[in-house]
């Protein structure tokens, strides 16, 4: 059986977690290289959302926790793999951004959320990652402007091939 100070204290390191995260995101935004044609609204905004997002939330989980209010009468389970797949897909996106790019680093985060929640299809959702991250990658940098990171790995595979002297 699960007291309710042992479930008191899980919840308290969820919120942690969750706090942690936040500001992990906020700090390898912030290290992020963007070029002065980014005044305000650049490929910095969404993830320092998220961020704050998942400050604000993990806020209001451990004053819950710290109350009390959180623990369901028959105790709670957490889903740990799910948590540290998605966890672990925002943290590979943020690290991979510079040098993979977007497009990869969406793909990557994709396809850790979507094991998460439980899916086996590893290739289809590498796919439909790719393609949802290359819409956003083109809406944004055609249609709005704004440019994501290419990153080195693409940039230098999608690079012409030098040409021979004659």
């Amino acid at each position: 059986m699960t007291t309710g100070r042992r479930l008191r204290l899980g919840e308290t390191l969820f919120a942690a977690g969750i706090i942690a995260l936040g500001l992990f995101i906020t700090v390898e935004t912030a290290r992020m290289t963007v070029g002065p044609a980014h005044a305000m609204v650049g490929p910095r905004l969404f993830p320092i959302l998220v961020a704050i997002g998942l400050v604000l939330v993990g806020f209001a989980l451990l004053r819950e926790a710290v109350r009390g209010a959180i623990a369901p009468e028959g105790g709670m389970e957490l889903d740990g793999r799910a948590i540290a797949l998605v966890a672990g897909g925002l943290i590979l996106q943020v690290l991979l951004i510079e040098r993979a790019g977007w497009m990869i680093g969406a793909t990557v985060l994709f396809v850790c959320a979507t094991a998460g929640f439980g899916s086996r299809r590893l290739a289809v959702d590498a796919a439909l990652g790719l393609g949802l991250g290359a819409l956003a990658f083109v809406s944004f940098n055609y249609g709005l402007g704004l440019e994501l990171p290419t990153g080195e790995i693409v940039e230098w595979l999608l690079a012409p091939a030098p040409r021979e002297a004659p």
